[in-house]
């Protein structure tokens, strides 16, 4: 990283990727509070950037974080940050957009809101069948499987969800 510095300094967007991929392994390894700090260094210096980039990924990233460190109320908002960037700057049919979409189903699932949860469980699988019909055949067999995998994946999440659901709510 110090070559990376040297060479395109601090506030570089290349720089803030390796950040977010160290705050990724420092969540890996339990160390919560100094992941934390680096997702949101990221998030500052990807917002002082003047390529004109956006980068929801890197909000995406740490609203995952939220999820995993039980601190949903930050989640919602950070994911609420990252579906207006997507939506204004790459729209909504693409792969990563979809991942989001399960992402804040998965979000309200663990909030116990099921409404939320089944209305971006829906909107995901629906995107899903239009991403499979529109791209499907330009897959390669390894791609093929990998998505069909995420999308049995999804299925079995949702299907686990309603089932909890139905069982709580009598």
């Amino acid at each position: 990283m110090q070559i990376r510095i040297s060479i395109h300094g601090d506030q570089d967007i290349d720089f803030a990727e390796c950040l977010n991929n160290l705050a990724n392994i420092q969540q890996k390894r339990g160390n919560n509070k100094l992941a934390e700090s680096l997702y949101l260094k990221v998030l500052n210096i990807s917002s002082l950037t003047n390529d004109n980039e956006v980068h929801p990924h890197l909000y995406n990233n740490l609203a995952m974080f939220y999820i995993h460190t039980n601190q949903f109320a930050k989640a919602e908002n950070v994911f609420i940050k990252a579906k207006q960037l997507y939506e204004n700057h790459f729209g909504k049919l693409n792969r990563t957009y979809l991942s989001l979409l399960d992402n804040m189903a998965e979000l309200y699932v663990k909030l116990n809101n099921p409404a939320e949860a089944s209305k971006y469980f829906i909107k995901a699988s629906k995107l899903r069948k239009r991403i499979i019909y529109d791209s499907f055949k330009y897959l390669s067999s390894t791609e093929s499987e990998e998505f069909l995998n995420g999308f049995n994946s999804n299925i079995i999440n949702f299907n686990t969800f309603l089932l909890q659901y139905k069982d709580v709510s009598g």
